[in-house]
């Protein structure tokens, strides 16, 4: 067996098997035995005792040294501009888009039983008719496109809280009818999620502006809180659930844009 220098490899020169790890158990073996060895003889306590009258002081003025450097490289990171990420809020767009997308779902199941038991004809469709307290659902896609992304969550957040604060108060009024009935634990559900899609909204354009969304002072008119028949008052629920299936899909746009932009 030979050594061919300590950077090559330990080889039988007859057999040409690797003996490397056969050299690296011999020099485990003997580390323990060589301590115990300096031990004894005093040369590990000497060791000690040069390094703590030698080398100690230097040793601690360059931690010191490494400390400013840290801190200077700190304090120079805080002063320089970066690019907001709504994401680092902690409520990623991905988690706002199948949010959206369950609203929607829910929505769409909630209008077809709302047709077939308030309406009477599960095929029930009228769009002459509309609410003016609602936001407009229609939307010039060259202009969406060309929307900032904050430009987008502040529409979103300003517009579901006008739906937010009309479906809430048709979910109060069937409650009053039947709070067993199917439209009524629908209306439940959708309102909750509307409201936690709020809050993720709210966080995330606290992630592109770094300041919180002002508070919407947003209250119904009179002509929603009072009708003069049922009749007018299911017209005006299913405008209401009409209107916000078609802006939903509109958010649901908007969070697949999102999320393809900031993945994470």
């Amino acid at each position: 067996m030979a050594i061919c220098g300590s950077r090559q490899r330990v080889v039988d020169g007859r057999t040409g098997v690797d003996c490397l790890p056969l050299f690296r158990a011999y020099t485990r073996a003997r580390e323990p035995l060589e301590q115990e060895h300096a031990v004894s003889t005093g040369i590990l306590e000497a060791f000690h005792e040069r390094w703590s009258s030698r080398e100690v002081e230097c040793f601690v003025e360059k931690v010191r040294q490494m400390a400013r450097l840290l801190l200077l490289v700190f304090s120079v990171t805080l002063l320089v501009p970066s690019t907001a990420d709504p994401n680092s809020s902690g409520v990623p767009f991905q988690r706002s888009l199948n949010l959206s997308m369950k609203i929607l779902r829910d929505v769409r199941d909630l209008l077809s039983t709302y047709k077939q038991e308030r309406m009477g004809n599960a095929a029930f469709e009228d769009h002459s008719v509309d609410l003016r307290s609602l936001p407009r659902s229609g939307n010039v896609y060259s202009h969406w496109l060309q929307m900032q992304d904050l430009e987008r969550l502040l529409q979103n957040a300003e517009d579901l809280h006008i739906f937010w604060v009309h479906v809430d108060f048709k979910r109060v009024d069937e409650v009053g009818e039947c709070r067993q009935c199917a439209v009524s634990k629908s209306l439940e559900i959708i309102s909750l999620d509307l409201r936690d899609l709020l809050a993720q909204l709210s966080s995330q354009i606290v992630g592109l502006k770094s300041s919180p969304p002002e508070p919407m002072g947003f209250s119904l008119p009179i002509s929603c809180t009072i009708t003069p028949n049922k009749w007018l008052s299911h017209l005006q629920a299913y405008i209401i659930f009409r209107d916000l299936e078609i802006y939903l899909n509109k958010v649901v746009r908007d969070f697949i844009l999102l999320s393809a932009k900031y993945p994470g």
